[in-house]
């Protein structure tokens, strides 16, 4: 399973990533989440359990404390 997306957009290859996903999410399918961490080196996946297609909504708390977190190890890098 590749996504065109990630092969055109090579660019995404060389930065610092957080992938955030739902476990339940309906539009994107959640085994995308690993496909895309495994195209994107050094990247970071998170997944959601009992959440959707939108995380920063329905979980926005889990989800800020995530993105702090990453910024905080790539800010001491």
């Amino acid at each position: 399973m590749v996504c065109a997306f990630l092969l055109v957009r090579s660019y995404l290859r060389t930065r610092t990533t957080l992938l955030l996903w739902g476990d339940d999410d309906k539009v994107i399918p959640p085994a995308y989440g690993p496909a895309f961490h495994d195209l994107i080196p050094g990247s970071k996946l998170v997944v959601f359990k009992d959440c959707g297609h939108v995380p920063h909504r329905e979980q926005a708390g889990r989800v800020l404390q995530c993105v702090a977190e990453f910024v905080s190890t790539i800010a001491d890098a």
